[in-house]
């Protein structure tokens, strides 16, 4: 539920073991406010996250983003040759989180359960139990 658009240049490449590979993704900060977000990046086999070097990434630093500012954020990159040949896909994908603890911790206490909100009444042979 975060203001923000997030989505890579090509969503698929084909790509050449070895080879260096740049790409980029677009952010952009649709709401009113500025935000500071870090990205942590996953790699899908784990096998091959000890095959993909990252030469240069956004996720290396924090990115900061004003109210509806937008930018292409690059990434390049390249998978071993020492990759193992039963694997044929590599996926890549991103965490973004907001680095502002104070603003994401924030609660809207009105839509907290209460107390109350969260006793039943169970029936157990015959005897009622307030939980």
């Amino acid at each position: 539920n975060m203001a923000w658009e997030f989505k890579p240049e090509a969503k698929t490449m084909k790509v050449k073991l070895g080879e260096r590979v740049s790409t980029s993704y677009f952010f952009k900060n649709n709401s009113s406010q500025p935000v500071e977000t870090q990205s942590i990046p996953g790699v899908t086999p784990w096998q091959a996250n000890q095959h993909l070097k990252k030469m240069e990434c956004f996720c290396f630093e924090t990115q900061t983003l004003q109210a509806g500012e937008s930018k292409d954020m690059g990434l390049q990159f390249v998978l071993d040759p020492n990759l193992p040949e039963d694997i044929q896909t590599v996926t890549l994908s991103y965490t973004i989180m907001n680095t502002n603890r104070d603003d994401s911790l924030k609660t809207n206490k009105d839509a907290l359960p209460s107390v109350s909100d969260s006793k039943k009444t169970l029936n157990k042979a015959g005897d009622k139990q307030t939980i």
